[in-house]
């Protein structure tokens, strides 16, 4: 069995270090601009190329994550920032956006790719689909489960798989939720999630947070997904401290590594006081979950550190078994619910009891106590500073002729020549040309290292030369100076041409098949659950039916999808296909499909001409018209996309959790696996619907059920 590889958040430069100081093999970073953790810190250019210097040199990795959907007119940025990064070599890049690919896949062919888990790849078919444009590697969404990940494993034994095995969880799938982006303006896709699942909903007459996921805690459970398939092991956490990012690793490594039981659950101890809600095993086991929602509560909970046996006076006896130290951070819960945190003042020791202060607002005795912060738990602020940044290796062509030293770069479209004062050499060999090598390569504060790339006739012709080492220094001076200007020159040309080529292709594209305008939606959209592909609720475009494919479809329901479509490739009105996921595009393929018509529907956050593209390369030109990303706001789409009528109609989230289950304590004996619950939060409504296991959430007073027969 291969050796998997523990991959942690690197949200900042003290995080990354962190991470891979205390066992992680790898880290993901995001950068300032184009990150799905906008609100983390981050890492700027110059703090990423010192990174990637120290990674390659202690042998660990590095990944990018450029995960957001990204607007039209950021696109010569998003070029601006691929071209950096093409030189920094990460190990991979993290997208989402299908625009993006396209750009990488054609202009950036040496750049890897790694497909994140807001492109919510969750079958065979859109794994396919990654593979066979390049990609290394898919991020799974956390809702899958240990025999979903064997299947598609057994299936693509080739494609990389990576799951997360810790962390936060979302209550929707990742790259589905438009909860943050309907409600508040601020799209989870581009990176700016209010998190709208850690607020609290009204149900009746109940209160609480129903949409707070507990986190999920593989443990040694990990090693069961290694088996099943999983290369790389992901810690979530980009928001959280340096602290978090060094106990959960060094957790994992010695998980991972076999080492003794009572370590870690020291360490499991650790983890948890540097952030945690409740641990569970998540979806790992249990399509529907497990113990998934904490609707009391929805922030870091810790680690329970005991109980309060009597309170008197100015102290309070705690019967604990956990270690504690003055100024370690306590919470407990009141008679409302609500938090009270405070600070340990130890007052005496005993075996199994602490005597402590008691804090301002007074415990009864019987109620638990939370160790939420440790005194030791302190990371030091790295500066980056004391790192040296990465130089790429540039090829210089450096030749003698006469009087003269040439440098060139051809891939730069760089020529120049300075005058040189040539003497010959005494000795049989001078030494020059090693000289010249060297001193070449000294490239002081510049960003990059010129490698001298010269002949074998070259080099024995220079070896019988002498020039004075001052005049050598000039010249590789001259020489440094010269190709900054022009590798900034290149970099403005390329851009432009980039550009220009993606105009082009799009004309061309245009010319052949123009993407039609397509009708306003009459309804509210029909989603499907995924286990009854045979229901849906169709709309029209012209005079064909036209059916939104479900986002949802998992492995085990496979069969039944390309049934369905070859069911329907046989009647004489074939509908028009909304696809909805990547997967879809792998399906109608799989299933051999070549009559149909399609839409690129909402669920493939189509934002930018070069999205358009890519979807026209994989299904030629059977595109009939592509609704736009319907978080886009005026003027961020192209002209020749159609704007959802009513994106409010679309679904808040789309989730595994049972929320009849889950969130309302409610039992499943006798459930008819259709119901709708009513929410309000702030004066809105909100919409609950269950079908199948499966919870979909909407803004609003919506229809009982979210299917009918064709």
């Amino acid at each position: 069995m291969k050796k998997p590889e523990l991959l942690a958040p690197g949200g900042s430069f003290d995080s990354a270090m962190a991470a891979l100081e205390n066992g992680a093999d790898a880290v993901y970073c995001g950068l300032q601009e184009f990150s799905a953790r906008k609100a983390a810190r981050n890492l700027s250019l110059d703090q990423l190329s010192r990174l990637r210097d120290w990674t390659l040199k202690e042998e660990k990795k590095v990944y990018v994550a450029l995960n957001t959907i990204i607007k039209e007119q950021e696109l010569s940025k998003a070029v601006e920032l691929l071209t950096e990064l093409n030189e920094m070599s990460p190990d991979a890049l993290i997208v989402q956006d299908p625009g993006l690919i396209k750009i990488v896949k054609d202009y950036f062919p040496l750049l890897k790719l790694h497909g994140s888990t807001q492109m919510a790849v969750h079958n065979s078919w859109g794994v396919e689909v990654l593979r066979d444009m390049g990609f290394e590697r898919v991020v799974l969404p956390r809702e899958m489960t240990l025999k979903e990940i064997q299947k598609i494993h057994e299936k693509h034994p080739e494609m990389e798989l990576e799951v997360f095995i810790h962390g936060a969880q979302c209550y929707g799938f990742s790259g589905m939720c438009l909860a943050s982006g309907q409600l508040l303006g601020r799209s989870g896709n581009r990176g700016e999630c209010g998190q709208i699942c850690r607020t609290w909903f009204k149900y009746s007459k109940q209160q609480g947070y129903f949409f707070s996921c507990n986190d999920l805690y593989a443990g040694r459970d990990a090693l069961q997904l290694v088996k099943a398939g999983a290369v790389s092991l992901k810690i979530e956490g980009r928001m959280k401290s340096p602290a978090y990012a060094a106990a959960v690793s060094r957790l994992y490594r010695h998980i991972l590594d076999g080492k003794d039981l009572q370590k870690i659950e020291e360490l499991e101890e650790e983890a948890r006081v540097a952030y945690s809600r409740i641990p569970v095993k998540g979806h790992l086991f249990s399509p529907k979950g497990e113990n998934m929602i904490n609707d009391k509560f929805a922030s870091h909970l810790g680690f329970p550190a005991g109980t309060v046996k009597s309170v008197k006076g100015n102290s309070l006896v705690l019967s604990t078994s956990v270690t504690l130290s003055g100024r370690d951070g306590l919470m407990f819960f009141d008679r409302k619910g609500k938090p009270v945190s405070f600070s340990v003042q130890i007052l005496k020791k005993g075996k199994q009891n602490l005597t402590i202060k008691t804090p301002e607002k007074r415990p009864r005795p019987g109620t638990e106590v939370y160790k939420v912060q440790s005194h030791d738990h302190h990371w030091k602020e790295i500066n980056p500073l004391g790192f040296k940044p990465y130089k790429p290796q540039v090829e210089i062509i450096i030749k003698l002729n006469n009087s003269k030293i040439t440098s060139s770069i051809p891939s730069w479209n760089y020529h120049q020549e300075f005058p040189l004062d040539i003497q010959e050499s005494k000795k049989a060999s001078s030494g020059f040309a090693a000289k010249l090598k060297t001193e070449i390569q000294k490239s002081a504060d510049y960003p990059f290292i010129l490698n001298w790339k010269v002949s074998k006739q070259d080099y024995e012709e220079m070896e019988r030369i002498f020039i004075p080492p001052s005049q050598l220094k000039k010249i590789r001076q001259e020489i440094y100076k010269s190709c900054v200007e022009r590798r900034q020159t290149w970099k403005s040309i390329f851009i432009n041409s980039v550009m220009t080529s993606i105009k082009d292709q799009w004309e061309d594209t245009v010319g052949s098949h123009c993407p039609e305008s397509l009708p306003p939606r009459r309804q509210w959209i029909s989603s499907l659950s995924g286990n009854h592909p045979y229901q849906t609720k169709p709309d029209e475009t012209g005079s064909q039916p036209f059916i939104p494919l479900s986002p949802l479809q998992f492995p085990d329901k496979e069969n039944d999808w390309e049934g369905y479509i070859k069911i329907n490739q046989k009647k004489e009105s074939r509908p028009v296909l909304g696809l909805n996921n990547w997967g879809h595009i792998g399906l109608v393929k799989q299933a051999g499909v070549k009559s149909f018509f399609y839409v690129l529907d909402a669920g493939l956050l189509v934002a930018n001409r070069p999205a358009y593209l890519l979807f026209s390369e994989l299904l030629g030109d059977r595109i009939k018209g592509c609704y736009g990303w319907s978080e886009a706001q005026q003027g961020d789409l192209p002209r020749e996309f159609t704007i959802l009528d009513a994106p409010q109609d679309l679904p808040l989230f789309i989730s595994r959790n049972c929320f009849k289950k889950h969130s309302l304590n409610l039992s499943c004996q006798g459930c008819p696996r259709t119901e709708k619950f009513l929410l309000e939060q702030n004066g809105k409504n909100y919409t609950v619907i269950i079908e199948d296991c499966i919870t979909w959430v909407y803004l609003g007073n919506k229809p009982s059920s979210i299917t009918s027969d064709i």
